[in-house]
C-alpha cells in the first residue's frame, strides 16, 4: 500500500512541459520589465513635472525681466533725452560764462586804458615817489617833445615790491585824461630810434590785465609766424587778433583757430612757412 502511494506521488517538475517553464520565466521577466517601466515612467513623469514647473518659473521670471528691461529702456530713453537737453543748457551756460568773462576782461582793460607801463627805467637806492614822478615827467617831456605838465598825470609809481634782483621794477604811469596819453603815444609810436634814458634802453607797453596778457602769450606762435612773414597785425579787445593776408581779413580768438580753422589758404601759407 505504501508502495502504491509512493508510486502514485510525483516529484516537483515531473510531468511538466519544458515550454511551460520557459513561458513562466518570460512572464516573470516581462512582469519585471513592466514594473521597471512603470517605476521609470513615474520617475520620468515626476522629473518632467518638475521641469515644467521650472520652465513656468523661468517663463515668469523672463516676463518680469522683460518688463524691467522695457522699463529700463524707457528710463534710459528719457534720461538720454534729458542729458541732451542738459548738454544744450550746459553749453549755453558755458557760452554765457565765456561772454561774461570777456566782458569782465574788457572792463578790466578799459579801466587800464589810461595807463602805460615803462620797463627797464633805472631804479636808484632810496628812490621815493616824488623823485620818480619828477624824473619820469621830465623824461616823457623830452622824448615826446610835448608840453606835458604834472597835471596830465594822475599817478606815477613802481609796480610791486622791491626784490633782490638787478632788474628795476616796472613803472605804472596813469594819465588823468585819455587825450593826453594818446597825444604822447602817437609821438612815441612814430619814432624810429629806440627810447633811452641815460644810455639805458627803455620799453613802453600798454597796461593790460593778467588774463589778456596770458591770452596774448598763448597765441605767440601765430604772432611769430606773422612777424616772420612781415604781416602787420593788431590786437582787438577784449581778446582777439586781427590781420589781413592775401586780400582776406582774419580775426583770431584762439591758437587752434589761428593754426587750423581760418581756411585752407591760411594753413598752407602760415603753417607751412612755420614748418619750413
Amino acid at each position: 500500500m505504501a508502495t502504491a502511494q509512493k508510486a502514485g506521488r510525483k516529484e516537483p517538475g515531473e510531468g511538466e512541459c519544458p515550454s511551460t517553464n520557459v513561458n513562466n520565466e518570460i512572464l516573470q521577466q516581462i512582469k519585471g520589465l513592466q514594473d521597471l517601466i512603470l517605476n521609470s515612467t513615474q520617475e520620468i513623469t515626476s522629473k518632467i513635472s518638475g521641469l515644467e514647473n521650472q520652465i513656468k518659473n523661468l517663463h515668469s521670471t523672463s516676463q518680469k525681466l522683460e518688463k524691467k528691461t522695457q522699463d529700463l529702456d524707457l528710463k534710459i530713453t528719457a534720461t538720454e533725452a534729458q542729458v541732451a537737453v542738459n548738454s544744450i543748457e550746459i553749453k549755453q551756460c558755458q557760452e554765457s560764462l565765456q561772454r561774461m568773462d570777456l566782458r569782465v576782461i574788457n572792463l578790466m582793460d578799459r579801466d587800464r586804458r589810461m595807463n602805460i607801463r615803462i620797463r627797464n627805467f633805472p631804479e636808484i637806492n632810496g628812490e621815493n615817489p616824488g623823485i620818480l614822478k619828477r624824473e619820469m615827467i621830465k623824461w616823457i617831456k623830452e622824448i615826446s617833445q610835448t608840453d606835458c605838465e604834472e597835471s596830465w598825470f594822475e599817478r606815477i609809481h613802481r609796480v610791486g615790491y622791491k626784490k633782490n634782483t638787478p632788474f628795476p621794477r616796472d613803472i605804472l604811469v596813469r594819465f588823468g585824461n585819455f587825450y593826453y596819453k594818446d597825444k604822447i603815444m602817437k609821438v612815441l609810436r612814430g619814432q624810429v630810434s629806440p627810447l633811452k634814458y641815460q644810455g639805458t634802453l627803455i620799453q613802453i607797453f600798454p597796461d593790460l590785465c593778467p588774463e589778456t596778457l596770458a591770452w596774448r602769450k598763448s597765441i605767440k606762435r601765430v604772432t611769430t609766424i606773422l612777424q616772420s612773414q612781415k604781416i602787420p597785425y593788431s590786437w582787438g579787445y577784449p581778446v582777439h587778433l586781427r590781420f589781413r593776408w592775401r586780400s582776406n581779413n582774419y580775426k583770431i580768438t584762439s591758437l587752434d583757430q589761428g593754426l587750423a580753422k581760418e581756411g585752407k589758404r591760411l594753413r598752407q601759407g602760415l603753417i607751412n612757412s612755420m614748418l619750413e
